[in-house]
């Protein structure tokens, strides 16, 4: 196993080991930029990036229902209008506890 010059290995066949979003795959862009592509499902990071969490965080979302998802086979997708709704919800609920003044 090599050791890029980041500091983060070289795993072979997975190419890009770094814990940044990868732009060219979608992951780490704005809502708008995904619907401009005509995105329609989003990966668990393109997901965690658009809610502004971390995979685990999202990992335990989708242990607890908290979070519409789909399987197909082993993978696992996320419609762009659940993560949209969420937001709302989440932005809403934040609000209504007053937690702005």
């Amino acid at each position: 196993m090599k050791v890029l010059a980041d500091g983060h290995r070289e795993t072979g066949a997975q190419g890009n080991t770094s814990p940044r979003p990868n732009p060219q795959r979608g992951e780490g862009a704005t809502i708008s930029e995904l619907q401009a592509k005509g995105v329609v499902c989003l990966t668990k990071t393109q997901m965690a990036a658009v809610l502004q969490i971390s995979i685990n965080s999202l990992n335990r979302m989708i242990a607890r229902r908290e979070i519409s998802f789909y399987k197909i086979g082993r993978l696992v997708r996320f419609r762009l209008e659940d993560a949209l709704q969420r937001m709302n919800e989440t932005v809403l609920v934040a609000a209504a506890a007053g937690g702005g003044k």
